[in-house]
C-alpha cells in the first residue's frame, strides 16, 4: 500500500548563533524548508534493512531507559537500576556498579555518558555524582562530587573537559525569573556556567541524546531548538517550526499555572524529545493535535519526511534510543496480540511479523533498522 501524503508542512532550520551562553562558530544557515510528512501506514514501505539483536538472558533486563553504541559494536544498556555491556551479537560482557552506597556504587541512577574517545563510560547518581569507569576494563577510576547551584540532576553529558548536567523545572507554576536548565562543571566538581535560561515547565527525561559522532543533542521542553553540546561548547542544530503550529508550554498557562491536558489537547504540536541522529535523518517523537502521539524520521539535508503512531493514536510510538552513522536502534519489548493490533505503529508490526513476539521469559530485543531515502 502506497504511503498517504500528510499535509503537514514543517520547517526544520539548521543553525548556529549566540544566545544565553549558546556559542556561534558559523554564521551560515541551511533552512529545510517545507517537510512534507509521509503517513507510514506499512513497515516495509520505509525500512532498507532490519536486524535484531537478541539480548542474552545472562542478565534480567527491566525498561530500558537508555543506550549507548561503543565503538566495537558493543551496547552500554541502562535499565531501571542497573548499568550492562553487551556485545554487538547481544552476549552480557559485564556489570558497571550497582546501586548501593559503598565505594563506586550509586544511590540512585539517573543517566549514563561516554566521553568523546569512547573510553570512559560516566554515571550520574542523582545525589549529585558522577562515577567514571574504564570501558576497556570495567574497572572503577574516580568519583566527582558535583558542587553549584543547581537544583537537581536529570541528564548527564560529556565534553572534554567539561560534564554537563541537565536541571529539569518540575514545577507547574510558571516562573517569574527565568531559570536555567543546563549547567557544566569541570573534572573537580566545579560549576564552569549556567545555560538555556527555561521559565517553563520542562519533562526530566530523556535529556541528553548521544549522537555516534560524540557530541549530544538536548531538547529542553521549553522552546523549539535542539540544541547539540559538544567540544565546541553549546550551539543551535535545529529548529523545529511545524509550520508555525509547534508550541512551547507557555502556549497553555492560565494564571501562572500550566493546563497539561490542555497543552497535549491543543490543536499544535509539541513536546519534540528523544532525539536521535544518523549522518542523513533525523528522529523524535512529537507530541501532536487532540492528544495524539507520532514518531517521526526525517531527512536533515532534503525535503522530505515520514511520520508513524499507533492505531490508537495515543500510545507513544516507536522510540530511537540510539542510533550509528546510518541506522537507528530502538527497543522491542513483550505485547500481546491485543496490545500489537492497537498500540503498535507500523514499524514495530512489521518488526513482529517479521520475527515474532517475544517469549515471557526473554529480555527485551534491540532492533536497528535502517531506514530507505526519505
Amino acid at each position: 500500500m502506497k504511503p498517504q501524503i500528510f499535509a503537514l508542512i514543517a520547517s526544520i532550520v539548521l543553525t548556529a548563533c549566540n544566545n544565553s551562553g549558546i556559542n556561534s562558530h558559523n554564521s551560515a544557515t541551511t533552512q529545510i524548508s517545507p517537510l512534507r510528512y509521509d503517513f507510514a501506514e506499512q513497515g516495509e514501505s520505509i525500512v532498507e534493512s532490519c536486524k535484531v539483536i537478541e539480548l542474552s538472558n545472562d542478565y534480567l533486563l527491566s525498561f530500558i531507559k537508555k543506550v549507548l553504541v561503543l565503538d566495537n559494536g558493543n551496547f552500554i544498556i541502562m535499565d531501571k537500576d542497573n548499568v550492562y555491556e553487551f556485545s554487538a551479537q547481544g552476549n552480557a560482557v559485564r556489570q558497571y556498579s550497582r546501586k548501593g552506597r559503598g565505594l563506586a556504587e550509586y544511590v540512585v541512577l539517573t543517566d549514563i555518558a561516554l566521553d568523546v574517545q569512547g573510553q570512559l563510560l560516566y554515571i550520574l547518581d542523582g545525589m549529585n555524582r558522577v562515577l567514571r569507569f574504564s570501558i576497556t576494563t570495567g574497572g572503577f577510576v574516580d568519583e566527582i562530587t558535583l558542587k553549584g547551584s543547581h537544583k537537581r540532576v536529570d541528564g548527564l553529558a560529556v565534553a572534554g573537559d567539561e560534564i554537563y548536567i541537565f536541571a529539569a523545572n518540575s514545577s507547574f507554576t510558571k516562573s517569574i525569573d527565568s531559570k536555567e536548565c543546563l549547567f557544566s562543571f569541570g573534572i573537580d566538581g566545579i560549576m564552569r556556567g549556567s545555560y538555556i535560561a527555561c521559565e517553563d515547565f520542562t519533562i526530566p527525561m530523556a535529556a541528553f541524546n548521544m549522537s555516534h559522532n560524540g557530541s549530544y543533542l538536548v531538547k529542553p521542553l521549553c522552546d523549539n531548538v535542539i540544541r547539540r553540546v559538544g567540544t565546541d561548547g553549546i550551539t543551535e542544530a535545529y529548529q523545529i517550526d511545524c509550520n508555525g503550529k509547534y508550541a512551547a508550554p507557555s502556549a497553555i498557562y492560565s494564571n501562572g499555572i500550566l493546563d497539561i491536558e490542555s497543552y497535549f489537547a491543543a490543536a499544535t504540536y509539541k513536546a519534540a524529545m528523544h532525539i536521535q541522529e544518523t549522518d542523513t535523518q533525523l528522529a523524535f517523537i512529537l507530541g501532536g493535535p487532540n492528544n495524539e502521539v507520532f514518531s517521526v524520521i526525517c531527512d536533515k539535508n532534503g525535503r522530505s519526511g515520514m511520520r508513524m503512531q499507533a492505531r490508537d493514536k495515543i500510545t507513544t510510538p516507536t522510540v530511537m534510543v540510539a542510533a550509528d552513522a546510518d541506522s537507528f536502534y530502538f527497543v522491542m519489548d513483550k505485547y500481546t496480540d491485543e496490545g500489537l493490533d492497537l498500540q503498535a505503529d507500523p514499524l514495530m508490526r512489521y518488526v513482529v511479523e517479521q520475527y515474532g513476539l517475544l517469549k515471557e521469559d526473554d529480555n527485551p530485543r534491540l532492533i536497528n533498522v535502517e531506514f530507505k531515502n526519505i
